[in-house]
């Protein structure tokens, strides 16, 4: 084994989903509330957005998908309101910052996964721009430096928990599926994977699992468990 893939939200990053979510449209509905737009109808037309990039068929990149439906929803062209988008992530999304928690365990997992030269790919749901998942990624208090990607919506034509998102992920950044893991929190988006016959790593702490479906993960257990586990990797050759 030589690389590792990890999941950022509720993974490397300790976060309650749910709260993130209402955060997110709260702050969206603010920013956007005594501007010329709608904001009830923005958040409308993102979460249109959102659900199309969930079904993507791989045509276009999820951000093309994201913006054709947007405008489709909400009648606003994307070279209108763009720029407005951009300074929302670069400013009150950075406000949810505080709805996080940087865990100890995974931050020393991967600092341990790093010296022993490990490749590590950060593969988040491609459903947000390059800035939010970045920040994303900053929050969780790991070293940016040791991934050598961070999947975004501007780059990626599936989403979790299609089997397609992986195999996007394996092609575009030359990994040998014979050779690397998959760490993640949920048991579907995460496990997709595992139809590649990549091995899977369930980190609980912010366990997702929709219908209490069984666990076919070939580790379920916790961040400080896993934090154990590394130590006993061997070094890259």
């Amino acid at each position: 084994m030589n690389t590792i893939l990890f999941d950022l939200d509720g993974t490397l990053l300790s976060m309650d989903l749910e709260e993130f979510t209402q955060r997110y449209f709260g702050l969206i509905d603010n920013c956007f509330k005594d501007t010329k737009y709608d904001s009830k109808q923005l958040v409308k037309a993102i979460y249109a957005g959102t659900s199309a990039m969930m079904k993507n068929d791989g045509s276009l990149t999820n951000a093309d998908i994201f913006w054709s439906t947007f405008e489709q929803v909400s009648g606003i062209p994307k070279e209108e309101i763009e720029s407005d988008f951009e300074s929302f992530y670069q400013h009150d999304f950075q406000k949810i910052e505080d709805t996080v928690n940087v865990n100890p365990a995974i931050v020393e997992a991967i600092d341990i996964l790093k010296r022993k030269g490990y490749r590590m790919i950060c593969s988040t749901n491609p459903l947000f721009p390059s800035i939010a998942s970045h920040s994303r990624l900053r929050w969780s208090g790991v070293d940016s430096d040791a991934f050598d990607y961070v999947t975004t919506f501007e780059d990626f034509h599936y989403c979790k928990p299609n089997p397609q998102y992986f195999e996007e992920v394996i092609e575009k950044y030359n990994v040998d599926r014979d050779n690397c893991i998959m760490v993640g929190n949920d048991a579907q988006e995460d496990g997709a994977i595992q139809a590649l016959n990549v091995p899977l790593y369930l980190i609980n702490d912010h366990l997702i699992n929709r219908n209490d479906a069984p666990i076919t993960a070939n580790w379920c257990d916790d961040s400080k468990a896993f934090l154990e586990l590394v130590k006993t990797f061997e070094n890259v050759k």
